[in-house]
C-alpha cells in the first residue's frame, strides 16, 4: 500500500497570475501541485524505496523572483513607451534645431549671407537686417488665435523682433502684423523685451542679456499677451477706431492671421532662438 508525502510551497497570494502556471509545470505525471489553506501543495506517489522529495520551495521561489522580475521590466517599459508617446497638448515644433528647413529669408539678393544660421539646437540670428518668416507645414503657417513660445538669448546691444500674423515680403521692414520686441541693451531703440512694439512699449527691462529667457505670445480674438519668464509684460485689446495714420509704425498693425517671422535688425546685434513652438487655439 503506497503513502503520500506532501510538500508545502510558500503561500503566494499572485498564483492566478498568468505566469504562474510556467511554475505549476513539470514533466513527470507523479508530480502535481494542487492549493491547500497553507499554500501551494505537491504531491507524489512513492513506495518506501523510493527516495524522498527534495524541498521544492527554494527552487520556485527563484523561478518565481526571475520570472517577476521579468515582468516588472515588461511592465515599466510598456509605461516609458506609453508616456514618450502621450500627446503633446498640441504643442507642435516650428524649428528641428538642425536646419533652416521650414523657414525663408528675405534680402537673400542684397548681399546679406549667413544671417541665420544653426549652431547647438539654436537659431541664431547675426550679421545684418534679414528677416526669417516661418513657411513650413505646420497649419499651412497661417495662424490666427494662438499660442507661441520660445527660448530667447540676448548678446550684449542686441536688437530683434518677433512677428506675427506677418506674411514674407522680400525687403524692408515687414509691414503687415505685429512685432514684440526683443531688446535688453541696445540702446538706440527705447522699447524693450516684451513690448508690443509701438503700440505698448516700456523703457525699463528686468531681463538680461547672456541669459534664456521663456518668451511666449497668445493671441485670441482681439487680445495680445507677451509673457517673458513668467511676467506679463504686454497685454492688449484691440479696438476699432486705434490711431492708425499714414508714416505710424502701427499703420498695418492689425490682426488677422499670417506667419511668423524672426528680425535681425543689423551687423551689431545676436541674439539665439530655440525650443520654437507654437498651439492653435480655437
Amino acid at each position: 500500500m503506497s503513502r503520500e508525502s506532501v510538500v508545502t510551497l510558500p503561500v503566494f497570494p499572485y498564483a492566478d497570475l498568468p505566469f504562474f502556471p510556467a511554475l505549476t509545470a513539470t514533466p513527470s505525471p507523479l508530480l502535481h501541485l494542487r492549493p491547500s489553506a497553507q499554500g501551494l501543495s505537491t504531491t507524489r506517489a512513492y513506495s518506501p524505496s523510493t527516495p524522498a522529495l527534495p524541498n521544492l520551495s527554494h527552487h520556485y521561489m527563484k523561478r518565481f523572483c526571475f520570472l517577476a522580475t521579468l515582468t516588472a521590466i515588461a511592465l515599466l517599459s510598456a509605461h516609458a513607451d506609453e508616456k514618450s508617446a502621450a500627446p503633446t497638448d498640441g504643442w507642435k515644433s516650428l524649428f528641428d534645431g538642425k536646419s533652416l528647413a521650414g523657414w525663408k529669408s528675405s534680402e537673400a539678393g542684397e548681399g546679406v549671407k549667413d544671417v541665420f544660421t544653426v549652431k547647438d539646437g539654436s537659431l541664431i540670428v547675426k550679421g545684418g537686417r534679414a528677416h526669417l518668416f516661418y513657411a513650413g507645414e505646420v497649419n499651412g503657417a497661417k495662424f490666427k488665435n494662438f499660442e507661441f513660445k520660445a527660448k530667447v538669448l540676448t548678446k550684449k546691444n542686441a536688437n530683434s523682433g518677433i512677428y506675427f500674423h506677418t506674411e514674407f515680403e522680400e525687403k524692408g521692414w515687414p509691414a503687415k502684423g505685429y512685432e514684440c520686441q526683443v531688446n535688453n541693451s541696445f540702446n538706440k531703440d527705447p522699447r524693450r523685451t516684451g513690448s508690443l512694439y509701438a503700440v505698448l512699449d516700456f523703457k525699463d527691462t528686468p531681463f538680461q542679456d547672456d541669459s534664456w529667457m521663456d518668451y511666449r505670445i497668445k493671441v485670441e480674438g482681439k487680445r495680445v499677451t507677451i509673457t517673458v519668464n513668467g511676467t506679463v509684460t504686454a497685454d492688449y485689446t484691440e479696438k476699432e477706431g486705434d490711431p492708425r495714420a499714414d508714416g505710424d509704425q502701427k499703420k498695418y498693425r492689425w490682426l488677422s492671421e499670417g506667419t511668423f517671422a524672426f528680425q535681425a535688425h543689423d551687423p551689431g546685434c545676436e541674439v539665439h532662438y530655440r525650443d520654437i513652438m507654437v498651439k492653435s487655439l480655437p
